[in-house]
């Protein structure tokens, strides 16, 4: 399986076209409602590709060439921007995100798409409008695999059930969901090209 890193947002207070940008996350209006994740490559990713927004959307530069970037200067690049967000930022979590935005405790949450997508489901049932955004600056892709031990004592067991959980019908609906919170996925639109190439419609084919 694989996705994208995004933003979870509340569309009571945010509105998509805030959260299509990482400029969100840097905005002060919203201090205090920002949960980051507390993953290394999500956060350098978000800040290096939001440190490059220019150079993105003129072509001189790519995701894959800023997220693979290790130098010194990247470095202190992209921690010179994490420190000017921190001001923002109410918590730094790795799985309670989703749940606190369903909770409508706050606004803004840097989270992968398959939580978006549980996160947006939830919220649904309790009144709560969440939507979920791939920033049109661009973003990180994350891979999920399946390994069964050689020690596992029952692997034909495992070996079955795989395929079970990877049916289309499993994730048709979440398809629908995501596409649902993207109006504007179909086709490229002048100045997306970064965001058009994460989409999360993509995912779980």
């Amino acid at each position: 399986m694989w996705g994208t890193a995004g933003i979870l947002y509340n569309r009571n207070f945010i509105t998509p076209d805030e959260a299509g940008s990482w400029h969100c996350l840097w905005n002060s209006k919203n201090k205090g409602k920002i949960l980051m994740k507390d993953s290394y490559r999500d956060a350098y990713g978000t800040a290096i590709i939001y440190a490059h927004a220019r150079q993105l959307a003129d072509g001189t530069v790519t995701v894959e060439q800023l997220m693979n970037d290790n130098s010194p200067e990247a470095i202190a690049l992209a921690e010179k921007y994490l420190k000017a967000m921190k001001p923002n930022i109410s918590g730094w979590e790795a799985d309670f995100g989703k749940e606190m935005m369903t909770k409508n405790k706050t606004w803004l949450n840097l989270t992968w798409s398959g939580d978006a997508v549980w996160a947006i489901d939830e919220a649904e049932a309790v009144g709560v409008d969440l939507a979920y955004e791939v920033p049109r600056e661009g973003s990180n892709i994350w891979y999920d695999g399946w390994v069964i031990p050689k020690s596992q004592g029952c692997p034909l067991l495992h070996q079955l059930s795989l395929p079970t959980r990877h049916r289309p019908a499993q994730y048709g609906r979440h398809r629908l969901r995501q596409r649902r919170c993207h109006p504007r996925n179909h086709g490229s639109q002048t100045g997306h090209r970064h965001r058009d190439a994460f989409r999360p419609q993509l995912l779980l084919r």
